[in-house]
């Protein structure tokens, strides 16, 4: 998959700002081989600022979001092709850097076939949701099902228990204000649409 994204001439321009076809071809093998041989993201990004004179903050968020949206499009396969997955569950990392969006998406569960569509520089990932030994026919083992990550909404759930400074922090001044006075709910952020150049985003 990541093959055939950054085979996308369109794509990579949009992602690099650069528009010449060596360039181009020169950062797209950059990062098929950094992410197939496990290079680390300070790795890429270096070689990709000294390679091809793209800006450090645009060179991490490229070998950032393309390393991780890799190891992701890998789980959600590896998902597919077990007999005991089921769905997976969004789970963000739940801190004051945590856009709205995937707070509010932190514990939903989706389809295997609904792919992990984001933004740039996003840190959230799809774990597996399992079948339980019931649905797998092996109920008479009398085990002790195998439990959920976490269930409901649990973004949302502790967005609410976070001090009305950081609430203003990561919604901004505006949105905060709107949301103080119920306007708004934390999951009406969330939309999805298809971008024309990165595709399924949020």
């Amino acid at each position: 998959n990541i093959t055939a994204k950054l085979n996308n001439e369109e794509y990579l321009k949009a992602l690099t700002g650069k528009f010449e076809p060596l360039t181009l071809l020169g950062v797209k093998e950059v990062l098929i081989d950094g992410t197939i041989t496990g290079r680390s993201v300070k790795d890429i990004k270096a070689d990709l600022i000294k390679r091809f004179e793209i800006v450090p903050q645009r060179a991490e968020t490229i070998a950032r979001t393309e390393v991780i949206s890799a190891y992701r499009e890998g789980n959600l396969e590896r998902y597919k092709l077990s007999s005991t997955v089921k769905a997976w569950q969004w789970s963000a990392t739940l801190d004051d850097r945590t856009c709205p969006v995937c707070i509010a998406l932190d514990g939903q569960e989706f389809s295997l076939d609904t792919p992990f569509a984001t933004h740039p520089n996003c840190r959230c990932s799809p774990i597996p949701v399992t079948y339980t030994f019931e649905e797998l026919g092996m109920g008479y083992l009398n085990l002790e099902e195998p439990k959920p990550p976490y269930m409901g909404k649990r973004g949302e759930d502790w967005f609410k228990s976070q001090s009305e400074a950081k609430k203003e922090k990561i919604l901004g001044k505006t949105k905060y204000a709107l949301y103080r006075q119920g306007k708004f709910k934390l999951g009406d952020l969330v939309q999805d649409f298809v971008h024309p150049v990165y595709g399924p985003s949020r």
